[in-house]
């Protein structure tokens, strides 16, 4: 074959029609090997997005059905809540007043919850529990009180126009008394004198 000179005085020689074809196809492979690389790549990643399409699609579905959960939860503790002689404490669900007292603001969510609150700290002062009188709303089970019990708040209804807590004392440690007002113990109140009234006269 023909010799030529190459780079450093080294001879090489010309290539053949052979291996000429051999080395285009060569080249032709490794570009087919790249092309298949690049659309493996782009199928990674619209593969990937469909993945974070179904996990946010999941996500979504699991919040709905935990919030679905929760309201199914609250209409059954709802349901079951004493709300009165007849029903009457009903306005006063899901319903919170505040009353500030010295340095404190005395928080309480009727049927839920009851807290002292200063500035940004809040201090559970208990859970709604039961009725212990027809007018008298017990919150236990807050807070426990250093070197005391856990802390507690009893309501007492009176007759009133409006909801609003018109006294709060501390008669022993953490455990506290609030008078409060609302109209729905002046329902109450005239109830209770119907029926009085009804047996009385049963009697004569």
């Amino acid at each position: 074959g023909q010799l030529k000179l190459g780079v450093g005085g080294e001879e090489e020689r010309e290539l053949t029609d052979e291996e000429i074809a051999a080395g285009v196809e060569a080249d032709l492979l490794k570009r087919q090997e790249e092309e298949e690389r690049g659309k493996e790549l782009q199928g990674d990643v619209a593969e990937k997005a469909a993945l974070d399409s179904a996990k946010s699609a999941l996500n979504a579905a699991e919040e709905k059905v935990r919030r679905n959960k929760e309201r199914r939860e609250q209409i059954q503790r709802e349901s079951q809540l004493k709300l009165g002689v007849e029903d009457e404490y009903y306005p006063l669900l899901n319903k919170c007043i505040t009353q500030k007292v010295d340095k404190y603001d005395y928080e309480v969510c009727f049927f839920k919850s009851a807290a002292q609150k200063e500035g940004h700290r809040a201090t559970s002062l208990g859970s709604f529990s039961k009725w212990k009188e027809p007018h008298v709303m017990v919150f236990e089970n807050g807070e426990r009180c250093w070197q005391g019990p856990n802390r507690s708040l009893t309501v007492k209804f009176e007759c009133g126009s409006r909801e609003e807590i018109v006294a709060l004392t501390e008669p022993s440690k953490c455990v506290y008394e609030a008078a409060a007002k609302s109209p729905a113990a002046c329902r109450t109140r005239h109830l209770e004198n119907s029926k009085s009234q009804s047996i009385l006269h049963d009697e004569l």
